[in-house]
């Protein structure tokens, strides 16, 4: 990958093939390899997975320096995947994933796992069978040195 443009088109068309209602989302490119990417994806009754990565580029590889993908439901998190460097005991010390209130080991995920996470437990919920799926994006891009 020579640029984050890259990695945040490809959230962008995970986003549009998802099966969500609408998407709001705010990039923030420092340059061609350092940039920022806060979301919100809604999904049917209420549901919606809110997203941040903080990510550069190192020797054409995507790093993602901090992030956090949290999957909500009237307010309450149903899971939450992180990197922010607590839970010292977890095996993949800093990632972690929660659920409800235990922490597990996790891998890094990618985007496009944890919205498919979400997507299935919307389904297996029955919140999206037989409703009209209607996509609705926003979008800010800003190209500035800020964080």
């Amino acid at each position: 990958m020579r640029d984050v443009s890259q990695h945040f088109e490809l959230i962008e068309k995970a986003i549009e093939y998802s099966g969500a209602t609408e998407a709001v989302i705010e990039i923030k490119r420092r340059d061609t390899a350092r940039g920022l990417i806060n979301g919100v994806v809604y999904f049917a009754d209420g549901l919606r997975l809110e997203f941040s990565e903080r990510v550069t580029i190192e020797k054409s590889r995507l790093v993602k320096s901090k992030y956090r993908y949290q999957f909500v439901q009237n307010d309450v998190a149903i899971f939450r995947y992180d990197n922010a460097p607590h839970h010292e005991h977890v095996a993949t010390h800093p990632h972690h994933k929660h659920v409800g209130k235990k922490i597990l080991p996790a891998i890094e995920p990618e985007f496009r796992q944890v919205l498919d996470e979400a997507a299935r437990l919307v389904k297996d919920e029955g919140q999206s069978a037989g409703k009209e799926r209607r996509s609705r994006r926003t979008r800010k891009t800003k190209d500035n040195h800020e964080d």
